[in-house]
């Protein structure tokens, strides 16, 4: 074992040490207790980590006994097997945070190199973080361990090294006593591994920016002339261009918008290169499922649930329901009728709603409201983009995987405009001739008619027809109440997605037959 000379002098000559801090060990040459200070002993490692004054030396915070400190942790991780391909069934991985403190963007890189060369997993945050999202972030991403470099509330010559176990909660006794041990049996420089940290990003083996919000700044001022879009509303598409850039530059995930007023959310995932912009409806059964299936891992299902949805909403939202015994109402478009499902079967009565939607982008997940929420929605969507990122999925890999569970749906919501002075007249010939003379066929074989022209138990009056074809497919024709326009809405299904769009191709081009379109 070296003395604290010996240590230095060990420093001195070490290939592995940078320049820059032999220059500051050469300084301090005369100053012998300052050099016995800085190179008696190694920082402790305990059940809070490391803290001391940032420098060089083994007696101090610096990249060299960041490395050390990393690779006793990397080892214990090991002997748990909660390196990639390990058995471990704690956890696999680390998540990595840091605070604003000088080196600690740098300390935090520099662990993460050290575990990728260790072939373990990194989450690491891509800007400053609490200490309690590292805790979250933990627990969110199934990792073994967590690191947080942060010196709390000491004063600025200090940083600090805190690691984390899968719970969540700083490192227990037994566990910080490994990686004590396992420190002392490894030589601070010939020891430890350490990766190209660039490198390891590239390869995947550290994930930069887990669960960070990228605000797109031209957006973050009100501005009732909405100067960066044509319509503020995140149904269309040009409405998300600011964002999209934004998400290419910094290889976001998720993109999540919301209207004005805030009762309208829309978002935007990467699939590859690409990203793909969203429906209501398939944003509605990533939340559906995501809903149903967290609150029956953690108990909190209610007695007789049930969702609401519009009845041109999607039939996929059906099938999840009808999967996972939670009973479906269907309602008039108009998210006050869901609000009157929840006060007729939730207030007043013995069921409880636990999701409403409706295909233009608004959802509503408690009895708080009786209005869509893109406050929740946003948050909810942000949950599930963390939940597939914990499974080392995107959120449209989830989606896929809902097709593989569920089948697959396609929705298409078309408008056909009547222009002209006689417009209102010509609209309404072309609902009455359709009522006159109900198809046998529009694409597949029609099951049934709903005319909501008539008394259709539980609904109000409306100018609505609905279809219901074979192998669960769905049409349903409404005229505009604002608008000289008839919108359809096409609802299909399939066992692969090449079925499921022939099967769309093919009613979408009998609905357009049958307007006269």
């Amino acid at each position: 074992m070296r003395n604290y000379r010996e240590e230095y002098e060990y420093w001195l000559a070490s290939d592995a040490v940078d320049a820059k801090t032999k220059e500051e060990l050469r300084a301090l040459e005369g100053n012998e207790k300052e050099i016995e200070g800085r190179f008696r002993a190694m920082l402790t490692f305990g059940t809070a980590g490391l803290r001391g004054i940032m420098g060089a030396g083994i007696g101090m915070m610096n990249v060299y006994t960041v490395r050390y400190a990393t690779q006793g942790l990397a080892n214990l991780i090991i002997s748990k097997g909660g390196q990639i391909g390990g058995d471990s069934e704690e956890g696999n991985g680390v998540a990595i945070a840091h605070d604003s403190r000088l080196n600690s963007r740098l300390f935090a890189e520099e662990a993460a190199a050290v575990l990728a060369a260790n072939g373990i997993k990194v989450y690491i945050f891509d800007d400053m973080r609490p200490t309690p999202e590292l805790s979250f972030a933990v627990r969110e991403t199934g990792s073994l361990a967590g690191i947080n470099i942060t010196a709390s509330h000491n004063p600025k010559e200090y940083n600090g090294y805190k690691a984390y176990w899968a719970d969540g909660a700083q490192l227990g006794p037994e566990h910080a006593d490994v990686v004590s041990a396992e420190i002392a049996k490894i030589d601070i420089f010939k020891d430890v591994k350490t990766a190209d940290y660039g490198e390891a990003v590239s390869k995947g083996l550290i994930e930069q920016g887990y669960g960070a919000i990228i605000p797109v700044e031209e957006q973050m001022v009100p501005d009732g002339n909405f100067p960066t879009v044509k319509s503020p509303n995140p149904e269309n598409t040009e409405g998300f261009a600011l964002a999209i850039e934004y998400a290419k530059k910094k290889g976001a995930e998720l993109v999540i918008g919301v209207d004005p007023d805030s009762d309208r959310c829309g978002a935007v995932v990467k699939s590859g290169d690409e990203y793909i912009i969203l429906s209501g409806n398939q944003i509605a059964c990533l939340m559906l499922d995501y809903i149903i299936t967290m609150r029956k891992e953690l108990g909190t299902m209610p007695s007789k649930p049930f969702a609401c949805k519009s009845i041109v909403s999607t039939v996929m939202a059906n099938r999840i329901c009808e999967v996972n015994d939670v009973k479906m109402y269907e309602v008039l478009t108009g998210f006050k009728f869901i609000g009157e499902k929840i006060k007729e079967h939730d207030e007043n009565g013995d069921e409880h709603f636990i999701f409403g939607f409706e295909e233009s982008i608004g959802f509503l997940g408690g009895t708080y409201a009786r209005d869509k929420d893109a406050v929740f929605a946003a948050m909810m969507m942000a949950e599930v983009g963390c939940w597939y990122k914990a499974k080392g999925m995107s959120v449209y890999d989830g989606l896929l995987s809902l097709y593989d569970k569920y089948g697959y749906f396609i929705e298409n919501t078309e408008s056909t405009v009547f222009g002209g002075f006689d417009s209102a007249e010509r609209r309404e010939a072309v609902m009455s001739r359709i009522r006159r003379e109900p198809p046998e066929r529009i694409g597949l074989r029609v099951d049934s008619i709903t005319d909501y022209t008539k008394d259709v138990p539980g609904f109000t009056k409306s100018n609505v027809l609905f279809y219901n074809l074979s192998d669960g497919c769905a049409v349903a024709i409404r005229p505009s109440g604002t608008e000289p326009k008839i919108k359809t809405y096409v609802m299909v299904r399939g066992d692969t997605a090449e079925e499921a769009e022939e099967r769309r191709e093919a009613v979408r081009s009998a609905v357009d037959t049958l307007l006269g379109a």
